[in-house]
């Protein structure tokens, strides 16, 4: 599973958004995991 930190300690990282890098990451391995 990929999950995304968005924050630390209350504090956003970037935007506080979930990004298109790991967007792609969390498809790429919900397809792997699929088979």
């Amino acid at each position: 599973e990929v999950t995304p930190v968005v924050a630390v300690d209350g504090r956003p990282i970037g935007d506080g958004k979930v990004g298109p890098v790991v967007r792609a990451l969390q498809q790429a391995y919900r397809a792997a995991a699929r088979g």
